[in-house]
């Protein structure tokens, strides 16, 4: 659902500034400040794993996000996955975004 929907908003962005469609989506973006669907998306997983670890936000979807056994990394072990679909939940992506970013952000 989420390429249809992508595919939507770069629709709209070049309809918002006129340009054509052979045109790239890219800089409109930049120059709109706007976020692609798919990093707003992980903008928002990230921002939640974080309030949950500050404490601010306690809920128990988060709890099974499990940190690796070095505290210092402060990386999160993925779960164990043998489909697609356990690659798509909220625990494995948010381990897997979080573990992506770098360590002056954690």
């Amino acid at each position: 659902h989420l390429s249809s929907l992508n595919r939507l908003q770069r629709r709209a962005i070049r309809i918002i500034t006129f340009t054509p469609k052979v045109c790239s989506s890219r800089h409109l973006f930049i120059s709109l400040r706007i976020l692609p669907l798919m990093q707003l998306f992980h903008l928002r997983v990230l921002l939640l794993l974080y309030k949950h670890l500050s404490g601010v936000f306690n809920n128990q979807c988060l709890a099974v996000v499990v940190p690796t056994r070095s505290p210092r990394s402060g990386n999160f072990r993925l779960p164990r996955t043998t489909t697609n679909y356990g690659k798509q939940t909220f625990t494995f992506v948010a381990a897997k975004l979080w573990n992506a970013l770098p360590d002056n952000l954690k």
